[in-house]
């Protein structure tokens, strides 16, 4: 298990350019991105499945699954490991994102403030495992071509849900749902795990 987590978090080193380059375009360039506690509700999500989405087209580039397929590896461990991965690639593009939010703060280059921080970060999980939730079994099921268009799809429709929400109603009035809100994305991110453990243990390679 710890060298399939440390495979996945090798193969980021390829995202942490990409990640960045998003992060200075979105603070610069797309105020709609930055305002109203957008840090939480577009950039942290966005860059937890940009990292992850780059992972996966790796692994198919380098046919991981086959390779892991001839090796004595137990394949729940391998569905394990790729949703334990989207936590790490979480916290990872956490701690980025607020970094370089405040130290664009101190240069003044933004003039937007991190309110209620604590429920922000309930938020932008919630939205990141539900969109890796859908994105998931999509990889383990379909061919690489199809994975990639469900799994954009499920991007855009999630964010154009979630802009309207930050816009109208914003993080301090979410503060008594965030929690359920969690609750929720945690049962949708098992119920994925379950599906996707299905899926992985009857693939054929």
């Amino acid at each position: 298990m710890k060298q399939l987590i440390f495979r996945s978090m090798y193969l980021q080193k390829s995202s942490i350019k990409w990640i960045i380059g998003y992060l200075v375009f979105a603070f610069l360039v797309v105020d709609e991105f930055i305002s109203n506690n957008g840090l939480f509700f577009i950039i942290i999500p966005s860059m937890t499945y940009i990292s992850y989405f780059i992972s996966e087209q790796l692994e198919n580039i380098y046919k991981t699954g086959t390779i892991l397929n001839s090796m004595p590896v137990d394949r729940k461990s391998v569905v394990i490991n790729k949703y334990l991965s989207i936590f790490i690639l979480y916290f990872m593009n956490l701690f980025i994102g607020i970094a370089i939010f405040y130290i664009f703060k101190i240069l003044n280059i933004i003039s937007y403030n991190l309110e209620n921080v604590s429920n922000g970060i309930i938020v932008s999980l919630s939205i990141s495992i539900i969109i890796a939730g859908i994105g998931i079994p999509s990889i383990l099921k379909f061919n690489a071509w199809l994975s990639k268009i469900i799994n954009v799809l499920a991007f855009v429709i999630i964010m154009n849900i979630i802009i309207p929400i930050k816009n109208i109603i914003g993080l301090n009035a979410l503060e008594n749902k965030s929690r359920i809100f969690l609750i929720i994305s945690v049962l949708i991110y098992i119920s994925s795990f379950v599906l996707s453990l299905k899926i992985y243990k009857n693939k054929e390679f």
